[in-house]
């Protein structure tokens, strides 16, 4: 949702051809994003789902050779203060002395050597071999037991005695979870 109003946001943002470029890399972003999250793939969409990553892999480093090395980009100020804030706890618990003072905002670049990137292209052999992510995620298991075993381990077994806390278990249905029967 977010990623389709960023559109109009960006838009005359940054001086041609700049404009185009991050235009093109959102519309780009927005379709792989739409693509990885059917919950139904056929051949043609997972034969789409590759096009559009190849062509978002070439729009990125499009981006970062013609796009990044025109403008300078530094750390917020934030950022180096925290930076700063934590040289200096790790210089004064070994010296017990600090003599930098300083807060200059370095600068930052954009870095295509991480994982999340480089996995990108794996996404849609891993959605043919295994399902698409949503069979295999562990957000729907810890959804369901956090209020139960997580936050209270006593829950079941110190609030009935030991002999029947099997069967509470079983018979637990999380809140906002409804079986067919309840349906009807």
């Amino acid at each position: 949702m977010v990623a389709q109003c960023a559109l109009p946001v960006f838009e005359n943002l940054l001086p041609e051809p700049h404009n185009s470029v991050v235009l093109g890399l959102l519309h780009l972003l927005c379709c792989w994003h739409g693509l990885a999250k059917l919950q139904l793939h056929t051949d043609e969409t997972l034969e789409i789902m590759d096009g559009v990553t190849y062509s978002l892999g070439n729009a990125l480093r499009k981006f970062a050779t013609d796009t990044c090395a025109v403008f300078s980009t530094h750390e917020l100020k934030h950022e180096a203060l925290g930076c700063h804030r934590r040289k200096t706890q790790a210089h004064l618990s070994a010296t017990l002395t600090c003599t930098s003072s300083t807060t200059a905002c370095q600068p930052k670049t954009l870095n295509l050597h991480t994982y999340k990137l480089h996995a990108l292209g794996d996404y849609t052999g891993l959605i043919r071999m295994f399902g698409c992510t949503d069979s295999y995620s562990t957000q729907p298991v810890s959804t369901h037991c956090s209020g139960v075993f997580f936050s209270d381990p006593n829950l079941f077994v110190g609030g009935t005695g030991t002999q029947s806390w099997q069967n509470e278990v079983y018979t637990y249905e999380p809140q906002g979870v409804h079986s067919s029967t309840d349906s009807d």
